[in-house]
């Protein structure tokens, strides 16, 4: 991968989506997702949606302070470094602006806690989740036009920086820079020990797949205490980033039929089929859903 602005998950100076970008703070938060979601990733302004995201679940609080806050990590990072310094020079300004500047820091004592995935709350807190502080570092470089990616390195989110042709990974959650070793030694430790650094670990990972992440970590959550109506709610919204994800609607739907809601469970899947560019495989395979949820319908 070449690290450019125009690559997967490349963040960087302003492409020829960014006029089509809407605009948080002139509509309601779930019409910028159901816009954001219809835009190509390069489009998606990463930061954003994840704060529109959080707002919906803060319909009481003004999105002005953190927009604002948002303004703010970007004319900090440009004070402090530009795209034509050196990568460690970059990261070490980074950091330094990121964790001395604005007191952001991963939250190792209470990892599992949902507020670290609400992005609104870890400004408010200035902790998070390896996403969500990820985010928030990828943000930061977009204001002096950096480019910076996403990784899909596993069970734990990391960015990489690239500049004069090197590259250099950096850990938002414990503020580090991580060399191959570093990278060995915690796939091992929190994956298997077994594990092995593997090319699609360093592969980049684009906006809306990043979005899906940070609220992946609010649904396993919810999931794994019972929560069905949480982690229904919150599949709904990554349909919103993500409308063309079949999974998302069949997850959606069964989550719905276990709370015994099968009108809703099958209405998911019939206007996810309404949509135009529906695969010949996908059809088949949420119609047979459609009729095997109707089966299990008592009859009136």
């Amino acid at each position: 991968m070449s690290g450019s602005a125009s690559a997967p998950g490349a963040t960087g100076s302003a492409g020829a989506d960014e006029q089509r970008r809407p605009d948080l703070g002139a509509m309601t938060p779930r019409s910028y997702l159901e816009r954001a979601g219809a835009l190509a990733d390069d489009g998606i302004a990463l930061a954003e949606g994840a704060l529109a995201l959080s707002a919906l679940d803060h319909p009481d609080r003004s999105l002005a302070g953190y927009l604002d806050h948002l303004a703010d990590l970007q004319r900090s990072a440009a004070a402090a470094t530009s795209a034509s310094a050196s990568v460690d020079m970059q990261a070490a300004a980074l950091l330094e602006v990121m964790t001395a500047t604005h007191g952001y820091s991963g939250d190792s004592e209470n990892y599992e806690d949902m507020r670290n995935a609400d992005l609104m709350t870890v400004i408010d807190r200035r902790c998070g989740l390896p996403v969500s502080l990820g985010i928030l570092y990828m943000h930061a470089v977009v204001g002096y036009g950096g480019l910076v990616v996403g990784l899909a390195f596993p069970a734990h989110f990391c960015i990489r920086l690239e500049a004069r042709g090197q590259r250099l990974i950096l850990d938002p959650f414990e503020a580090v820079v991580l060399s191959a070793r570093d990278l060995r030694a915690r796939l091992k430790e929190r994956v298997h020990q077994d594990a092995e650094i593997v090319p699609a670990h360093h592969q980049s990972v684009g906006a809306r797949d990043i979005l899906l992440r940070l609220q992946n970590n609010i649904r396993v959550r919810a999931l794994r205490s019972g929560d069905l109506g949480r982690a229904g709610e919150i599949i709904e919204r990554m349909t919103l980033i993500a409308p063309a994800r079949a999974d998302l609607r069949r997850e959606l739907a069964l989550i719905h039929a276990r709370r015994g809601e099968i009108g809703k469970a099958v209405g998911v899947l019939e206007d996810f089929l309404a949509a135009p560019q529906v695969s010949a495989d996908v059809i088949k395979e949420l119609s047979e859903l459609i009729q095997r949820l109707r089966s299990a319908t008592p009859s009136a």
